[in-house]
């Protein structure tokens, strides 16, 4: 993330991997943090070992994603992929379904990813630009 902002902000294209068309299921921190305890208030509670996926079940480009940073800083973001970058081989997709938390632990993930960026955005010392929440 910083490296994204530090490039927006300087109106330098952002370096990134593959093309940017593939997609990713991007969970905050937080959420993460509060599945975890889900996951070991179940174990606490005897039950057996199982496999949850620890997602939002929402997918983002990784363009989508660099042009929602931007517009949280108020600037428009060029990306370019990287040579350097590139791998052999990339998932187009991956998406997980987090429905069997959600009916097991009861648990969601709270955070939009829009909520969740301009946390980081604030977090790493930037502004983010005052009508850059709204239509979120």
């Amino acid at each position: 993330m910083p490296n994204v902002i530090k490039a927006a902000l300087s109106d330098q294209p952002v370096p990134i991997y593959w093309r940017g068309e593939q997609v990713r299921d991007y969970i905050y921190v937080d959420d993460v943090a509060d599945g975890f305890v889900a996951l070991l208030e179940g174990l606490h509670k005897g039950e057996a070992v199982e496999y949850f996926n620890l997602c939002t079940g929402q997918e983002l480009s990784v363009h989508e994603l660099v042009s929602l940073i931007g517009r949280l800083l108020g600037v428009n973001v060029r990306v370019e992929s990287d040579p350097a970058k590139m791998r052999k081989v990339d998932r187009p997709q991956q998406l997980g379904d987090p429905s069997k938390l959600q009916v097991r632990r009861n648990w969601r993930p709270r955070w939009r990813i829009i909520d969740a960026l301009a946390q980081i955005v604030t977090e790493l010392g930037y502004q983010v630009v005052d009508d850059a929440m709204s239509d979120a």
